[in-house]
């Protein structure tokens, strides 16, 4: 009886005490989750303006420069909407878009707007690290220094252009003109002061050195704008010919200049914005390990505050009764840590494999950030490399025009040139195909007709030596597709089909193949149409197979290893998959399967 009245004595005593123990752990990681739950959505809106305000300001230099701003109309109209929420400046994000929204857009509603929507978020999320100066001067540059700078300078430009068209007024506007140079020099001025500020709290000065040299060659332009628009020794109309002047000659370097100088403000900024994450990390893994070495030592007491009471309980049992008591408390502790034993093996295996899943998912989410800049980079490129290739193609086509007949021996170097930039815009395509995201636009249609048509126009792009079959067999079926988007696939599978024949197309065939051929069948499979492209070319071999569909990857002397990603990714928007079939030495088969319904992946 009174060893029974012990035991649960000491009973009662241990839960009292893990009670205890559980009740600050609890709420310390009670706050520890809630602190946690608050940094991150503090960096999220942090991230979310910052990606704001570049577009905005990206948006803004078009304006200023009278540029268009379709690219970035329409990247603000697909992520503006949730930057803005994320950013709390909901408001001054409608604004802005209703002034993009108007038909014409006015440029200097579009850039006061945008000016209200980058001081909301300078003076915002951007500013939410109160503990760090630099990052809040920088909020205040990227917010309202450099918005400012933009806008005046724009204003100063169009009212000089307006001021030399009216000459009745020429006087009173040269004093509205000097009030804007003025205010351009003292956004200027504020904008070299605030740097300078930046970098004395700065743990890295010499970044700043570019960015001082920018600021002071802005200060130095609008100090010249001014003197020439105060200078009592000419008259109204000379200075601001004079200014138009000035403005005119570099125009271009204001902007280049500007551009740098938000750049460089961006580029710093995102550098804070990652050491501050890094020290979230780093405050989260602390307090964990102190939330766990706070656990385990109570435990701990716990149970040597347990084993002392059995110890004194053992004291006063009677001798003949100590053995069997410590045999049977034996016997119990060697089946609770078998218990126990078998528990942390479980523990231990689904730690592993959470720890998998993780890494695995890190590593997905860092594939698909790389590949989503990688597009915005191939389609930024590709657009400004197409302007100078047709300057070139309409520059190589009047050269032939006008050496016609003529016998001057350049007719070689013309279809050289002609021939580089075909190639040039072939690989263009193929960005830009990579790099499209925009939703496909479907039309049922009678498929195999479509084939057929298709592949004897791409057939006019193949060299003579390939022959082309057809064998369809989907008997008028009508099925839903886009037929710009499905047509270049089909035409870059059969590209490099004839490459694997014959090479280059010169003739030669340097795989060895008697009679090159490209055969092209359609049927219906369950649910799907499947197309398949098979040539009796060389194969594809092992090594290659495996990386195949990987982005850039390629076997080719020029290329660019998007044509295979490319086409894959649109058979994707339409639902459907690709296989690739080949054994090294006798062919390859590429299958596409469509569904033969309405089943087209929405893709934004």
């Amino acid at each position: 009886m009174t060893q029974l009245l012990a035991s649960h004595i000491a009973g009662f005593r241990l839960a009292r005490i893990i009670l205890l123990l559980l009740i600050p752990i609890g709420y310390f990681g009670f706050e520890v989750s809630m602190q946690t739950a608050r940094e991150l959505q503090l960096a999220r809106s942090n991230r979310s303006g910052m990606t704001l305000m570049d577009l905005t300001f990206r948006t803004m230099q078009d304006y200023a420069e009278g540029l268009n701003a379709d690219r970035e109309k329409k990247l603000l109209g697909e992520y503006g909407p949730g930057l803005a929420v994320a950013a709390g400046v909901g408001n001054e994000y409608d604004q802005f878009a209703k002034a993009l929204a108007e038909d014409p857009p006015m440029p200097k509603e579009v850039l006061q707007k945008a000016t209200a929507l980058m001081g909301a978020v300078g003076g915002g999320v951007a500013m939410n690290d109160a503990g760090n100066r630099e990052a809040n001067t920088l909020a205040d540059l990227a917010g309202f220094s450099a918005p400012k700078i933009l806008t005046s300078y724009a204003a100063l430009r169009d009212n000089a252009q307006a001021s030399m068209a009216d000459a009745t007024m020429l006087k009173m506007k040269q004093t509205d003109l000097a009030y804007t140079a003025s205010t351009l020099e003292f956004m200027s001025r504020e904008l070299g002061t605030s740097t300078v500020q930046a970098r004395a709290v700065s743990a890295d000065p010499f970044f700043y050195s570019r960015l001082l040299q920018t600021t002071w060659w802005l200060t130095f332009e609008a100090a010249h704008f001014r003197a020439q628009l105060f200078d009592t020794t000419t008259d109204s109309a000379t200075a601001v010919g004079k200014l138009n002047a000035g403005i005119d000659e570099d125009a271009r370097k204001w902007f280049d200049t500007l551009d740098q100088t938000w750049t460089d403000i961006r580029a710093r900024m995102n550098i804070i914005a990652d050491g501050r994450a890094r020290e979230l990390n780093n405050w989260i893994y602390r307090t964990l390990a102190i939330a766990l070495g706070a656990t385990v030592l109570g435990i701990g007491t716990a149970v040597s505050m347990f084993r002392h009471t059995l110890r004194e309980l053992d004291q006063v049992e009677h001798s003949r009764r100590a053995a069997i008591a410590a045999r049977a408390e034996a016997e119990r502790s060697t089946a609770e840590l078998a218990v126990l034993n078998d528990g942390m093996g479980r523990i231990n295996k689904e730690m592993s494999a959470n720890l998998q899943a993780l890494r695995a998912a890190q590593d997905q989410v860092v594939k698909k950030t790389r590949m989503e800049q990688m597009g915005q980079l191939t389609a930024t490129i590709a657009h400004e490399l197409r302007n100078p290739l047709g300057a070139v193609r309409t520059s190589a086509f009047l050269l032939e025009r006008k050496t016609k007949g003529k016998d001057l021996g350049i007719e070689g170097q013309l279809q050289r040139i002609n021939n580089g930039v075909t190639r040039c815009d072939a690989i263009i395509t193929q960005l830009l195909d990579f790099s499209r995201s925009k939703q496909i636009v479907t039309n049922a249609q009678d498929f195999d007709h479509w084939l057929e048509q298709t592949v004897g126009e791409e057939a006019q792009r193949l060299p003579a030596s390939v022959s082309i079959a057809c064998n369809l067999g989907l008997g008028g079926m009508h099925v839903p597709f886009d037929a710009s988007r499905l047509q270049r696939a089909i035409g870059n599978l059969l590209s490099n089909a004839s490459e694997a024949l014959v090479g280059d197309g010169d003739g030669s065939k340097r795989h060895g193949t008697g009679e090159p051929t490209i055969t092209v069948s359609t049927r219906l499979a369950g649910e799907f149409i499947s197309i398949e492209i098979t040539d009796n070319g060389p194969g594809i071999k092992p090594d290659d197979m495996r990386r195949i569909r990987e982005p850039l990857y390629t076997t080719k002397s020029f290329g660019t290893g998007l044509g295979l990603p490319a086409v894959e990714q649109i058979i994707v928007q339409h639902g459907g998959t690709l296989h690739i079939a080949s054994e090294y030495g006798h062919g390859a088969t590429f299958t596409i399967q469509l569904p033969a319904q309405q089943q087209i992946e929405q893709v934004a």
